[in-house]
């Protein structure tokens, strides 16, 4: 039993689903992100948190240093949210 259990172990997954497995935890994570923005209770919602994630998108894009980017999203939003 425990020689089977250590053949096991060395097995390689192939290529292209070990591609995928990588490619998990950034589509999660971006479902997190989009369901948490533009959900509010059961309904679809844009709001002042969808600004701040498109100011905190415009920043990744324009390769701003991350706590640049942290401070323009929640400028952005806090901004919104007085006016």
């Amino acid at each position: 039993m425990e020689r089977r259990a250590r053949r096991r172990a060395h097995r390689q997954l192939p290529a292209a689903l070990s591609g995928l497995i990588e490619l998990l935890p950034s589509a999660l994570l971006a479902a997190f992100v989009v369901t948490q923005v533009f959900v509010s209770g059961s309904a679809f919602a844009i709001d002042a948190r969808a600004v701040g994630v498109a100011a905190a998108a415009v920043a990744i894009y324009a390769r701003l240093p991350l706590p640049v980017t942290l401070l323009l999203a929640a400028s952005a939003t806090a901004l919104v949210r007085f006016i």
